[in-house]
């Protein structure tokens, strides 16, 4: 009897954590751009007795999803839904101190860790983002989490910076000076003056030199 009992009770557990298993693949597949999803049942529905329904579609909402799945009853499958409380979490760049308005930032400035990010607004920054280039538009707080709303981009080419213009046609390709006319980022268009007076657009290529359109 006893040997009985604990072979129901493994099979029990084993099913529960199959089901809870399904979920967290589930959300893992439907959450990938994160780096973590943790998950909590609010429904008064027993996990063990469903199925997740692949043909329906999850719901979100705020910090709650709503989960399509099959449910057996006295042998009999229904359509029903869970709602289950997500947790999501991405690697983000967090301010090891106080970094004022207006001010160059580095790497070194930020920790690299997971956060949860449910409800941060704006646009997270990735490891590709090259710190130099940038300044705070906003005093940023020791522990708080780096967006790209917080930034702006230090132009490359600034009006008066003397510039290599440079004209491309076909194979031939010819240089010669100019000043820069307006302040410009990489790959913008800007008004530079060629060395007869004429005003013409070129494309910053760098902080020296720009590509005449």
């Amino acid at each position: 009897m006893k040997i009985l009992l604990l072979t129901i009770l493994f099979n029990t557990l084993l099913l529960s954590q199959i089901s809870k298993d399904k979920i967290q693949e589930y959300l893992n597949a439907h959450f990938s751009e994160y780096d973590k999803v943790e998950y909590q049942s609010v429904s008064n529905i027993n996990i063990d007795d469903i199925e997740i329904d692949y043909s329906r579609t999850l719901v979100q909402k705020s910090d709650f999803v709503f989960l399509p799945v099959m449910l057996k009853s006295n042998n009999r499958e229904l359509n029903s839904i869970i709602r289950l409380k997500i947790k999501l979490f991405k690697n983000v760049f967090v301010a090891k101190k106080d970094i004022p308005f207006n001010s160059s930032i580095n790497e070194d400035d930020f920790n690299y860790q997971l956060e949860e990010v449910n409800r941060l607004r704006g646009t997270l920054v990735n490891k590709e983002l090259s710190f130099n280039n940038y300044k705070t538009k906003f005093g940023i707080k020791k522990g708080e989490v780096l967006v790209l709303e917080n930034l702006f981009e230090i132009p490359a080419v600034k009006s008066g910076d003397k510039l290599q213009l440079e004209v491309r046609k076909g194979a031939v390709q010819i240089s010669y000076e100019g000043i820069a006319r307006q302040n410009g980022k990489i790959g913008e268009i800007i008004d530079v003056l060629a060395a007869n007076k004429e005003i013409l657009k070129a494309k910053v290529i760098s902080s020296q030199k720009v590509l005449v359109e």
